[in-house]
Protein backbone atom coordinates (compact mmCIF):
# COMPACT_ATOMS: atom_id res chain seq x y z
CA UNK A 1 0.00 0.00 0.00
CA UNK A 2 1.61 3.15 -1.10
CA UNK A 3 1.92 5.88 1.61
CA UNK A 4 -0.66 8.65 -0.67
CA UNK A 5 -3.55 5.79 0.06
CA UNK A 6 -2.33 5.53 3.81
CA UNK A 7 -2.72 9.22 3.84
CA UNK A 8 -5.46 9.45 2.26
CA UNK A 9 -7.20 6.26 4.83
CA UNK A 10 -6.15 7.92 7.43
CA UNK A 11 -7.65 11.51 7.27
CA UNK A 12 -10.81 9.69 6.28
CA UNK A 13 -10.64 8.11 9.47
CA UNK A 14 -9.89 11.34 11.39
CA UNK A 15 -13.10 12.97 9.74
CA UNK A 16 -15.49 10.15 10.77
CA UNK A 17 -14.08 10.30 14.43
CA UNK A 18 -14.51 13.45 14.32
CA UNK A 19 -18.14 13.92 13.23
CA UNK A 20 -19.37 11.02 15.30
CA UNK A 21 -19.84 9.90 18.93
CA UNK A 22 -18.62 6.77 19.92
CA UNK A 23 -20.18 4.37 22.28
CA UNK A 24 -19.56 0.75 23.59
CA UNK A 25 -17.41 0.44 20.45
CA UNK A 26 -20.52 1.53 17.81
CA UNK A 27 -20.43 4.87 15.48
CA UNK A 28 -22.85 7.65 17.03
CA UNK A 29 -23.66 10.62 15.72
CA UNK A 30 -22.79 13.92 17.47
CA UNK A 31 -24.90 14.78 20.03
CA UNK A 32 -26.76 18.05 18.83
CA UNK A 33 -28.53 20.40 21.04
CA UNK A 34 -32.09 22.97 20.44
CA UNK A 35 -33.16 25.47 22.91
CA UNK A 36 -36.55 26.49 23.68
CA UNK A 37 -39.16 27.55 25.62
CA UNK A 38 -42.45 26.36 27.13
CA UNK A 39 -45.40 28.66 27.85
CA UNK A 40 -46.52 27.88 31.31
CA UNK A 41 -49.80 29.53 33.48
CA UNK A 42 -46.97 31.80 35.55
CA UNK A 43 -44.09 32.18 33.00
CA UNK A 44 -42.32 31.12 30.22
CA UNK A 45 -39.90 28.43 30.93
CA UNK A 46 -36.90 27.46 29.08
CA UNK A 47 -35.29 24.48 28.41
CA UNK A 48 -32.22 22.89 26.36
CA UNK A 49 -32.21 19.45 24.93
CA UNK A 50 -29.61 17.24 24.23
CA UNK A 51 -29.90 14.04 21.29
CA UNK A 52 -28.26 12.38 18.53
CA UNK A 53 -30.03 10.83 15.56
CA UNK A 54 -30.28 7.18 16.83
CA UNK A 55 -31.70 8.64 20.24
CA UNK A 56 -33.99 11.44 19.21
CA UNK A 57 -37.14 9.19 19.56
CA UNK A 58 -36.23 7.58 22.49
CA UNK A 59 -37.95 7.86 26.36
CA UNK A 60 -36.32 11.19 27.38
CA UNK A 61 -34.20 11.99 30.28
CA UNK A 62 -36.03 15.20 32.06
CA UNK A 63 -33.56 16.56 34.59
CA UNK A 64 -34.82 18.80 37.88
CA UNK A 65 -32.39 21.04 39.05
CA UNK A 66 -32.03 22.14 42.73
CA UNK A 67 -31.83 24.89 44.76
CA UNK A 68 -34.53 25.74 45.28
CA UNK A 69 -33.23 29.15 43.07
CA UNK A 70 -30.34 27.18 41.14
CA UNK A 71 -30.74 26.62 37.83
CA UNK A 72 -29.50 23.67 34.98
CA UNK A 73 -25.81 24.47 35.19
CA UNK A 74 -24.88 21.93 37.71
CA UNK A 75 -26.59 18.62 35.29
CA UNK A 76 -24.81 19.82 32.22
CA UNK A 77 -22.22 16.99 32.45
CA UNK A 78 -25.02 14.47 31.57
CA UNK A 79 -25.80 15.78 28.10
CA UNK A 80 -23.07 12.64 27.59
CA UNK A 81 -26.53 10.38 28.43
CA UNK A 82 -28.09 11.92 24.75
CA UNK A 83 -26.08 9.01 22.96
CA UNK A 84 -29.36 6.74 24.71
CA UNK A 85 -31.97 8.92 25.26
CA UNK A 86 -32.85 12.68 24.36
CA UNK A 87 -31.66 14.64 27.69
CA UNK A 88 -33.58 18.19 29.05
CA UNK A 89 -32.58 20.40 31.07
CA UNK A 90 -34.92 23.08 31.76
CA UNK A 91 -34.61 25.95 34.56
CA UNK A 92 -37.61 26.64 37.03
CA UNK A 93 -39.27 29.83 36.65
CA UNK A 94 -37.81 32.72 38.59
CA UNK A 95 -34.51 30.85 37.77
CA UNK A 96 -31.58 31.08 35.59
CA UNK A 97 -32.74 31.29 32.17
CA UNK A 98 -36.58 31.26 33.19
CA UNK A 99 -36.20 34.68 34.98
CA UNK A 100 -38.52 37.38 33.94
CA UNK A 101 -38.81 41.36 34.22
CA UNK A 102 -42.75 40.01 35.94
CA UNK A 103 -40.49 38.26 39.01
CA UNK A 104 -40.22 40.66 41.64
CA UNK A 105 -43.44 41.17 41.60
CA UNK A 106 -44.29 37.35 42.10
CA UNK A 107 -44.92 36.37 45.41
CA UNK A 108 -46.00 32.58 45.46
CA UNK A 109 -42.38 30.57 44.82
CA UNK A 110 -43.99 27.55 46.66
CA UNK A 111 -43.61 23.70 46.07
CA UNK A 112 -47.45 23.69 44.66
CA UNK A 113 -46.12 26.09 42.21
CA UNK A 114 -43.35 24.49 41.02
CA UNK A 115 -45.28 21.22 41.01
CA UNK A 116 -47.73 22.93 38.82
CA UNK A 117 -45.02 24.38 36.51
CA UNK A 118 -43.77 20.55 36.12
CA UNK A 119 -47.02 19.34 35.69
CA UNK A 120 -47.84 21.80 32.47
CA UNK A 121 -44.20 21.20 31.66
CA UNK A 122 -44.39 17.41 30.83
CA UNK A 123 -47.78 17.78 28.98
CA UNK A 124 -46.56 20.18 26.78
CA UNK A 125 -43.18 18.42 25.89
CA UNK A 126 -45.82 15.79 24.52
CA UNK A 127 -44.06 12.45 25.30
CA UNK A 128 -45.58 9.51 26.01
CA UNK A 129 -43.37 8.55 28.95
CA UNK A 130 -40.08 10.22 30.25
CA UNK A 131 -37.34 8.73 32.83
CA UNK A 132 -38.06 11.90 35.78
CA UNK A 133 -34.10 12.96 37.74
CA UNK A 134 -34.62 15.25 40.29
CA UNK A 135 -31.45 16.67 41.72
CA UNK A 136 -31.90 17.72 45.55
CA UNK A 137 -34.83 19.94 46.02
CA UNK A 138 -35.26 18.64 42.55
CA UNK A 139 -36.01 15.31 43.57
CA UNK A 140 -38.74 16.65 45.86
CA UNK A 141 -40.50 17.75 43.04
CA UNK A 142 -39.68 14.38 41.02
CA UNK A 143 -41.11 12.39 44.02
CA UNK A 144 -44.18 14.12 44.54
CA UNK A 145 -44.48 14.08 40.49
CA UNK A 146 -43.69 10.57 40.63
CA UNK A 147 -46.61 9.92 43.34
CA UNK A 148 -49.52 11.93 40.92
CA UNK A 149 -48.30 10.33 37.62
CA UNK A 150 -46.45 6.84 37.03
CA UNK A 151 -48.22 5.91 34.22
CA UNK A 152 -46.17 9.11 32.89
CA UNK A 153 -42.90 7.53 33.84
CA UNK A 154 -40.24 4.95 32.50
CA UNK A 155 -38.13 5.53 35.52
CA UNK A 156 -36.96 7.39 38.40
CA UNK A 157 -34.18 9.04 39.66
CA UNK A 158 -33.71 10.74 42.76
CA UNK A 159 -29.81 12.66 42.82
CA UNK A 160 -29.43 13.18 46.30
CA UNK A 161 -33.04 14.24 46.91
CA UNK A 162 -34.74 16.14 50.01
CA UNK A 163 -37.18 14.00 51.00
CA UNK A 164 -37.70 15.27 54.19
CA UNK A 165 -37.00 18.79 55.81
CA UNK A 166 -36.47 17.72 59.21
CA UNK A 167 -33.96 14.90 58.50
CA UNK A 168 -32.17 17.15 55.91
CA UNK A 169 -31.68 19.67 58.73
CA UNK A 170 -30.68 17.16 61.55
CA UNK A 171 -28.51 15.46 59.31
CA UNK A 172 -26.75 18.71 58.19
CA UNK A 173 -25.86 19.56 62.01
CA UNK A 174 -24.52 16.24 62.42
CA UNK A 175 -22.15 16.56 59.67
CA UNK A 176 -21.27 20.18 61.26
CA UNK A 177 -20.70 19.28 64.60
CA UNK A 178 -18.33 16.74 62.84
CA UNK A 179 -15.95 19.23 61.82
CA UNK A 180 -15.64 20.77 65.45
CA UNK A 181 -18.58 20.63 68.47
CA UNK A 182 -17.88 24.63 68.42
CA UNK A 183 -18.28 25.22 65.11
CA UNK A 184 -21.82 24.03 65.13
CA UNK A 185 -22.57 25.67 68.46
CA UNK A 186 -20.95 29.29 66.22
CA UNK A 187 -23.42 28.40 63.64
CA UNK A 188 -26.59 28.01 65.71
CA UNK A 189 -25.55 31.27 67.63
CA UNK A 190 -25.89 33.07 65.18
CA UNK A 191 -28.13 31.81 63.13
CA UNK A 192 -30.66 32.69 66.56
CA UNK A 193 -29.23 36.37 66.85
CA UNK A 194 -30.16 36.83 63.20
CA UNK A 195 -26.60 38.21 62.46
CA UNK A 196 -26.18 35.56 59.50
CA UNK A 197 -24.60 38.33 57.37
CA UNK A 198 -21.82 38.17 60.05
CA UNK A 199 -18.23 37.28 58.76
CA UNK A 200 -17.62 34.85 61.30
CA UNK A 201 -20.82 32.99 60.15
CA UNK A 202 -19.85 33.58 56.16
CA UNK A 203 -16.27 31.98 56.89
CA UNK A 204 -17.87 29.00 58.83
CA UNK A 205 -20.78 27.98 56.21
CA UNK A 206 -17.89 28.08 53.33
CA UNK A 207 -16.01 25.53 55.39
CA UNK A 208 -19.26 23.67 55.85
CA UNK A 209 -20.34 23.55 52.41
CA UNK A 210 -16.28 23.18 51.10
CA UNK A 211 -16.25 19.76 52.79
CA UNK A 212 -20.49 18.62 52.78
CA UNK A 213 -21.41 21.13 48.94
CA UNK A 214 -18.55 20.50 47.00
CA UNK A 215 -15.28 19.13 48.01
CA UNK A 216 -13.04 19.91 44.83
CA UNK A 217 -11.37 22.75 44.27
CA UNK A 218 -11.62 24.98 42.90
CA UNK A 219 -15.44 24.57 42.83
CA UNK A 220 -15.94 23.31 38.84
CA UNK A 221 -17.09 25.91 36.52
CA UNK A 222 -20.73 24.59 36.25
CA UNK A 223 -20.96 25.04 39.90
CA UNK A 224 -19.59 28.70 39.81
CA UNK A 225 -22.29 29.51 36.72
CA UNK A 226 -24.91 28.26 38.82
CA UNK A 227 -23.76 29.95 42.21
CA UNK A 228 -23.60 33.15 39.68
CA UNK A 229 -27.19 32.95 38.30
CA UNK A 230 -28.59 31.89 42.01
CA UNK A 231 -32.03 33.44 42.88
CA UNK A 232 -31.67 34.40 46.44
CA UNK A 233 -35.00 35.22 46.81
CA UNK A 234 -36.38 31.93 45.89
CA UNK A 235 -33.95 29.76 47.73
CA UNK A 236 -35.07 32.50 51.18
CA UNK A 237 -38.58 32.38 50.27
CA UNK A 238 -38.56 28.69 50.10
CA UNK A 239 -35.72 27.46 52.17
CA UNK A 240 -33.64 29.69 54.46
CA UNK A 241 -30.22 31.63 55.54
CA UNK A 242 -28.51 27.91 54.68
CA UNK A 243 -28.56 24.32 54.94
CA UNK A 244 -28.43 24.13 58.57
CA UNK A 245 -31.81 26.54 59.52
CA UNK A 246 -35.29 25.82 57.22
CA UNK A 247 -37.47 28.58 57.67
CA UNK A 248 -39.41 29.12 54.65
CA UNK A 249 -42.29 27.16 52.98
CA UNK A 250 -40.41 24.04 52.63
CA UNK A 251 -39.94 23.60 56.08
CA UNK A 252 -42.52 21.00 56.67
CA UNK A 253 -42.13 19.12 53.53
CA UNK A 254 -41.77 14.97 54.29
CA UNK A 255 -42.00 12.83 51.67
CA UNK A 256 -40.93 10.03 53.65
CA UNK A 257 -44.29 7.90 53.33
CA UNK A 258 -44.61 8.31 49.23
CA UNK A 259 -41.81 6.34 48.82
CA UNK A 260 -43.89 3.11 49.61
CA UNK A 261 -46.29 4.06 47.22
CA UNK A 262 -43.71 4.40 44.33
CA UNK A 263 -43.05 1.22 41.88
CA UNK A 264 -41.20 2.29 38.74
CA UNK A 265 -37.67 1.46 38.66
CA UNK A 266 -36.09 4.02 40.82
CA UNK A 267 -32.09 4.98 41.78
CA UNK A 268 -31.61 7.32 44.69
CA UNK A 269 -27.52 8.35 44.22
CA UNK A 270 -24.98 10.01 46.47
CA UNK A 271 -22.13 11.39 47.23
CA UNK A 272 -20.17 9.60 50.45
CA UNK A 273 -19.75 13.40 52.05
CA UNK A 274 -23.14 14.27 51.00
CA UNK A 275 -25.52 16.43 52.85
CA UNK A 276 -28.19 13.82 51.48
CA UNK A 277 -26.44 11.29 53.55
CA UNK A 278 -25.78 7.61 51.99
CA UNK A 279 -26.91 6.46 55.21
CA UNK A 280 -30.58 8.41 55.16
CA UNK A 281 -30.33 7.61 51.21
CA UNK A 282 -30.36 4.10 52.24
CA UNK A 283 -33.31 4.26 54.68
CA UNK A 284 -35.35 5.88 51.72
CA UNK A 285 -34.22 3.21 49.31
CA UNK A 286 -35.67 0.21 51.58
CA UNK A 287 -38.71 2.06 51.67
CA UNK A 288 -39.25 1.86 47.90
CA UNK A 289 -40.56 -1.41 46.32
CA UNK A 290 -38.18 -1.06 43.42
CA UNK A 291 -35.30 1.14 44.32
CA UNK A 292 -31.88 0.75 44.84
CA UNK A 293 -28.99 3.32 45.96
CA UNK A 294 -25.60 4.35 43.95
CA UNK A 295 -22.95 5.90 45.90
CA UNK A 296 -19.83 8.26 44.38
CA UNK A 297 -17.08 7.27 46.27
CA UNK A 298 -14.94 11.29 46.43
CA UNK A 299 -17.45 13.59 46.10
CA UNK A 300 -20.40 15.57 48.35
CA UNK A 301 -23.73 16.67 47.37
CA UNK A 302 -22.54 18.18 43.78
CA UNK A 303 -21.62 14.35 42.57
CA UNK A 304 -22.82 15.09 39.23
CA UNK A 305 -19.97 18.00 38.20
CA UNK A 306 -17.47 16.47 40.76
CA UNK A 307 -17.46 13.03 39.39
CA UNK A 308 -19.21 13.47 35.95
CA UNK A 309 -17.91 10.33 34.12
CA UNK A 310 -19.02 8.11 37.28
CA UNK A 311 -22.19 9.46 37.63
CA UNK A 312 -22.94 8.88 33.50
CA UNK A 313 -21.47 5.25 34.02
CA UNK A 314 -23.78 4.22 36.95
CA UNK A 315 -26.61 6.21 35.23
CA UNK A 316 -26.14 4.36 32.02
CA UNK A 317 -26.33 0.99 33.52
CA UNK A 318 -28.92 1.68 35.98
CA UNK A 319 -31.38 2.73 32.41
CA UNK A 320 -29.92 -0.01 30.49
Amino acid sequence: MNNKLICTILISIVAINFNCYTQGGSVMSEIQSTIGTIQTSHAPVWYKKFFTNESEHKTPILCLHGGPGFSHHCMLDLEALAADHPVILYDQSGCGNSKTTTDDAFDNWSFDHYLTELEEFIDALGYEKVILLGYSWGGTLALKYASLHQDKLEALVLASPLISTKQWVADCKTLAASIAPEFLELIEKHEAAGTTTDQQYQEATTIFYNNFLCRMQPWPKNVLDACSVMNPIVYHTMWGPSEFTAIGNLQDVDLTHELSNIFVPTLITCGRYDMATPERMQEYAHLLPNGKVAMLEHSAHMNIPEEPEVYVRILREFLA
